[in-house]
C-alpha cells in the first residue's frame, strides 16, 4: 500500500469523525435545549395546576376535578384522562374519590407542603 493511499484514507477517516462529532455536539445540545424546555414547561403546568384549583376549591381546599379540568383546559393545559394526568404531579396535587356518590365523584386539592409554598 503505498503512502499516499494511507494519507487518503486516514484523511477521510478523519473527514467522516469530524463530521460525526459535529453531528454529536449538535444531537447533545439539542437534547439539553429540549430538557430546559421541558422543565420550563412543567413549572408553568404546575403554576396553572396551582391556579386551577385555587380557582376550584371549596373552604376546605378541595376542588372537584371535573371544576379542575374545565380550569386547566382554559389555561391551555391539554391531557388525556385527568385522574392520570395528576399522577405526574403527585408531588404537588392529592386525589380523593368519594363513592358515597353515584356516580363517584374525584377531588383534588394542593398537597399541603405546597400550599405553604404558593401563599
Amino acid at each position: 500500500m503505498s503512502l499516499g493511499l494511507i494519507f487518503t484514507r486516514i484523511n477521510f477517516i478523519l473527514k467522516h469523525q469530524g463530521y460525526f462529532l459535529l453531528f454529536v455536539l449538535i444531537f447533545l445540545k439539542l437534547f439539553i435545549e429540549l430538557n430546559d424546555i421541558r422543565s420550563m414547561e412543567n413549572l408553568e403546568i404546575e403554576k396553572v395546576i396551582k391556579n386551577a384549583l385555587a380557582e376550584s376549591c371549596d373552604e376546605t381546599g378541595w376542588a372537584n376535578l371535573a371544576k379542575v379540568g374545565t380550569e386547566l383546559r382554559k389555561n391551555g393545559v391539554k391531557y388525556g384522562k385527568l385522574s392520570r394526568f395528576f399522577n405526574n404531579y403527585q408531588d404537588l396535587v392529592e386525589v380523593k374519590t368519594d363513592y358515597s356518590i353515584n356516580p363517584p365523584v374525584v377531588y383534588a386539592k394542593l398537597r399541603e407542603h405546597q400550599e405553604e409554598l404558593a401563599s
